[in-house]
């Protein structure tokens, strides 16, 4: 009989023995392996009740050592079952899950067999086993789909994951869940996105249990010496030019040590905060809307609107709309005029954007369309952070355009020169530039605007009102007209 067989074969021995009860999983006493909080998230997920968990904790608090020690102590006392690991990678699950898991189980005599390669699992004699995943990989769904038995499924690093992919990954294993009633764990850092998406609701959800623990409640640690000096030389290393203290006011060792959800403006293009977020958009009376023609993405519209002396402006409408021609983008734009009768939209021109504004003209003359302005992009930039600036743009909590807003970067570090979106392009953003360009001075407290009580008139003031002055002096070869004066 070959080693192989042998193995299969000792392992369907252990598994029968275990279905008899005459094979026990060790007893382990998690108050002396964790500290006091991971305990209690180890408890809660092996004997709990609670279907929904949420574990929101800072790096080197032992939230992914106290998940994995769960799972193998289900698995070694549960016949018959299997539990996922979820991570951002294959190397990152393999690094903070699976390997931690392995010395676990060889440390506490729980007998499982780690299975290497590819996919990596603990097995274990009585049938049942422990899968660790990346979710870099496309087989990750297939495999949160496909496993039968399932009483457990922990998905970590719930911050790295796009509010899409994360509320995908959760919806893709509830069902897979329901015949055991397995539970759902979410875990993570702080989110990068600040109060919004689908891992900041999670972690404000009474549908789940809440966990919250930072690196100093992990009293299992050789010296607290060692572990304070190592969080400085680590912060000495992202921000050279600060101090101990600085450093630690920042938001991403808040986020990724104190798990707390804060967003580095400083990073950012969008200087959006938890100010410029609502929940919920008040009917406002005077409206202007900016818009993208999308040759291979979407047409998008961004409608800002605002009432008396705009002591607050609000993006009260995004829309996009894929597929179009410039016929079904008119129609877009002029049912969205009929809903909202703004000042004016002012569409990009670039691409397919002038033969769409020629289309509308056409087909609907009533409909005021502007070509938008396309200043260098710095200047488009600081037109929406102008209006983000101490909360006055809002917008609504984890609409598709303020999360769309958290994660741009400039390129190198380069204020004003290329945008990196991370991989996730943006169609409403061009939209709000626009429009920003378009309203800042026609609010109160930049260039008044004339009350004026007929829809024509005031529409053609806006208008004569939104044209950079060199035009109106009839020349149309000169630079736009910043806004601000420079």
């Amino acid at each position: 009989m070959t080693s192989a067989k042998l193995r299969r074969a000792a392992i369907n021995e252990l598994a029968r023995r275990a279905r008899n009860g005459k094979l026990a999983a060790p007893i382990v006493d998690t108050s002396k392996v964790c500290h006091p909080k991971q305990a209690k998230l180890v408890e809660s997920l092996v004997l709990g009740r609670a279907r929904n968990v949420c574990a929101l904790a800072g790096r080197q608090s032992g939230k992914s050592y106290g998940a994995v020690l769960a799972e193998l102590l289900i698995a070694a006392r549960v016949p018959g079952v299997n539990l996922i690991y979820v991570a951002s990678t294959h190397m990152t699950c393999k690094k903070m899950a699976f390997l931690p898991g392995v010395t676990l189980n060889r440390e506490l005599g729980l007998g499982g067999t780690p299975r290497y390669g590819q996919e990596l699992a603990i097995e274990f004699g009585n049938g049942s086993c422990v899968y660790f995943l990346g979710a870099d990989s496309e087989k990750t769904i297939e495999r949160l789909r496909g496993v039968p038995n399932l009483v457990m499924c922990i998905i970590d690093e719930a911050s790295v994951y796009a509010p899409d992919s994360l509320n995908e990954m959760i919806k893709t294993v509830r069902p897979g869940l329901r015949p055991r009633r397995g539970k759902l764990v979410v875990m993570g850092t702080g989110s990068k996105q600040g109060r919004q998406g689908t891992w900041v609701d999670i972690t404000e959800s009474p549908e789940y249990e809440q966990h919250r623990f930072d690196y100093r409640d992990n009293d299992r640690v050789p010296s607290w010496e060692d572990v304070e000096a190592t969080i400085d030389e680590d912060l000495r290393a992202q921000f050279p030019h600060m101090t101990s203290a600085e450093a630690r006011c920042t938001a991403w060792f808040l986020r990724e040590y104190m798990a707390q959800h804060a967003v580095e403006l400083a990073e950012m293009v969008y200087k959006l905060t938890d100010a410029n977020l609502v929940d919920s958009i008040p009917d406002q009376e005077t409206h202007i809307t900016g818009g993208d023609i999308g040759v291979s993405a979407n047409d998008a519209l961004v409608c800002l609107g605002w009432s008396g002396v705009a002591e607050n402006v609000y993006v009260t409408d995004q829309e996009e709309a894929s597929g179009q021609d410039s016929i079904a983008c008119a129609v877009m734009v002029n049912d969205h005029n009929e809903a909202r009768k703004p000042l004016l939209i002012a569409m990009d021109p670039g691409g397919l954007g002038q033969k769409t504004i020629m289309t509308v003209q056409g087909l609907y003359p009533e409909v005021p369309i502007v070509e938008a302005q396309k200043p260098p992009i710095g200047m488009q930039v600081r037109a929406v952070n102008t209006l983000l600036a101490n909360g006055r743009l809002k917008m609504l909590r984890g609409s598709k355009l303020a999360l769309q807003l958290v994660g741009p970067t400039w390129v190198d570090g380069v204020i004003g020169g290329k945008i990196d979106e991370h991989g996730q392009h943006s169609d409403l953003a061009p939209s709000l530039r626009y429009v920003a360009l378009k309203a800042i001075p026609l609010l109160p407290d930049g260039i008044p605007v004339p009350v004026v009580a007929d829809r024509d008139q005031r529409i053609a003031e806006a208008l004569k009102r939104a044209r950079p002055p060199s035009w109106e002096d009839g020349g149309n070869d000169m630079e736009p007209v910043s806004p601000w004066g420079d």
